[in-house]
């Protein structure tokens, strides 16, 4: 979570996603760049606990995407509080030398798990904020 290349970051391969998921990316090739990942797994409470214990463990990542070398480092965003149970991050991406900063935010709410994320070269978290609120009026 918090990368393109999920499957293939270290750390994140202890996490088994749901087959049953949906994706939508907002961008028009430039940045920023939007995206939002949800899925209804069959315990939405013990994936996000998963979900949470594997971030806090992995202040650091490394992995490919396309042949490219990605490096980052993740860790808590001061954020709202949403849904039934949330938490925010931030993660610093460095992909062939460019930098990335990408916030993103995990939330459980009801049967699902969202994640909504900003990928800007600095991006502004009241924007997440805005369009996490908005994405989340739309799944209660």
């Amino acid at each position: 979570i918090g990368s393109r290349s999920f499957h293939r970051i270290r750390c994140t391969d202890r996490l088994n996603p749901p087959n049953k998921t949906v994706k939508a990316t907002f961008a028009d090739g430039n940045y920023p760049q939007l995206q939002e990942n949800l899925v209804a797994p069959v315990s939405p409470k013990a994936l996000m606990s998963k979900l949470l214990s594997v971030l806090s463990q992995c202040p650091t990542f490394r992995g490919t995407e396309s042949g490219h070398n990605i490096t980052g480092t993740v860790g808590a965003l001061s954020f709202p509080q949403l849904g039934t149970q949330s938490a925010a991050y931030a993660a610093t991406i460095t992909v062939s030398g460019v930098t990335l900063d990408d916030d993103f935010v995990i939330v459980r709410q009801g049967a699902h798990i969202m994640q909504i994320q900003l990928l800007d070269f600095s991006p502004d978290v009241n924007t997440l904020i805005k369009y996490s609120n908005l994405a989340l009026s739309k799944l209660r």
